[in-house]
């Protein structure tokens, strides 16, 4: 049992989560040496409806495993306990199934409720081995990938995080040359009237919102070019940030 990153962990950015994937499909003695039966892929139902977030993590991962590995998964939906009736339950997955996972679904991928007990998870752990029995092992597309060129920008997934990093600095830029333009007059120290303490109050305001923008702005450029930098080395770990490896 291989426990990999949460796609949802707010600590770790979609590059770091790629690049951490990456490179553990990369190192010697896993899946160079052992191939995978399955993927569970955990999914609280507790939300309505599916957000952009989770649109984007589905998408992230489609955009790894590839369609010719949706047989070899099984989304296990959980915390139904914290819902008040199966109806609110059917709703929330009827929901999913048709918004993000639909066309998984209908390629192979079991959809299954776990109910937060060892016999519900042995249940699914013996999907996951006769899966394995009937059609293999799970090969993604993320490990062909790279097997071709070890450049991860060069990937579906890699690709796809890029486009949303380029959007997301444009975005962001628009955002701190908009607000550029609303620069208060700085205010005199020395003005102690109201009028002077709110325009003091503005500035200060103005000016943290254009760091926050800038701050946010540098980040979202120190992913794109990290982005652009990583590749992999069959059978070595190219960074320092493999060293660490999951929990099994």
């Amino acid at each position: 049992m291989i426990d990999t990153p949460g796609f949802d962990d707010d600590s770790r950015s979609d590059v770091e989560i790629l690049e951490e994937l990456a490179e553990w499909m990369a190192r010697d003695g896993d899946l160079k040496q052992r191939q995978l039966d399955g993927l569970i892929l955990l999914h609280p139902i507790t939300v309505l409806r599916a957000g952009g977030a989770e649109r984007k993590r589905t998408r992230l991962l489609k955009n790894i495993l590839g369609s010719q590995a949706y047989k070899h998964i099984v989304i296990a939906t959980t915390m139904h306990e914290h819902l008040s009736s199966e109806m609110d339950v059917k709703e929330r997955v009827d929901g999913r199934r048709q918004e993000l996972w639909g066309d998984m679904v209908s390629q192979g991928t079991k959809l299954v409720e776990h109910s937060n007990n060892k016999e519900s998870a042995d249940k699914i752990i013996r999907m996951i081995i006769q899966i394995s029995k009937n059609s293999g092992k799970l090969r993604s597309l993320l490990q062909d990938e790279l097997l071709r060129d070890p450049r991860l920008i060069e990937t579906t997934a890699g690709k796809d995080v890029k486009r949303q990093l380029e959007e997301e600095v444009k975005r962001v830029t628009a955002q701190l040359q908009q607000n550029a333009q609303k620069r208060p007059k700085k205010p005199l120290k020395r003005d102690k009237s109201q009028q002077g303490i709110a325009a003091r109050r503005a500035w200060r305001d103005w000016r943290d919102d254009q760091k926050e923008l800038q701050e946010k702005l540098d980040m979202l450029q120190f992913r794109l070019k990290r982005l652009n930098s990583l590749s992999v080395s069959w059978g070595l770990a190219s960074s320092p940030s493999l060293q660490q490896g999951y929990v099994y």
